[in-house]
């Protein structure tokens, strides 16, 4: 466990806070954290979700089970509140901005207008399919 009291003091570090603080957030002593932060004791599951709150990573990241932190600034964090549904689904998915505006007028289409795409999709997708396989048996 000595990964987990390395990266708790490193976050509160590169957060600039106090031990006392975060004792504070934590409602526990500031001897408590640093027991944490020294591999003397270690939180129990509630406080390590509240943890990664306060420094923004996630507990696997905290516990040494992923090496990936992504620590979002606030401004960062209020961007992606902010973003359009086209840029959250471009920036989820591996799919052009094309794409992406396809998706977000069908999501916007009623029933019918689902089933009626659904149903062209369907039918170009089984003829290309059938293309493909005349031109494999040829080629």
């Amino acid at each position: 466990m000595r990964i987990f009291y390395e990266r708790l003091k490193k976050l509160r570090l590169q957060s600039d806070f106090t031990q006392q603080e975060v004792a504070d957030k934590l409602n526990i002593s500031r001897t408590a954290v640093g027991k944490y932060e020294l591999g003397i004791a270690y939180p129990d599951v509630e406080k390590l979700k509240i943890l990664s709150h306060i420094y923004n990573c996630s507990v696997d990241y905290l516990l040494g089970l992923s090496d990936h932190v992504k620590i979002i600034s606030p401004n960062e964090l209020k961007r992606f509140h902010e973003m359009t549904e086209i840029e959250k689904i471009i920036g989820s998915k591996n799919i052009s901005e094309k794409e992406a505006k396809l998706i977000e007028k069908y999501r916007q289409l009623d029933e019918r207008g689902k089933a009626a795409v659904e149903s062209a999709l369907n039918f170009e997708y089984e003829q290309s399919a059938r293309e493909a396989d005349t031109k494999k048996a040829t080629g």
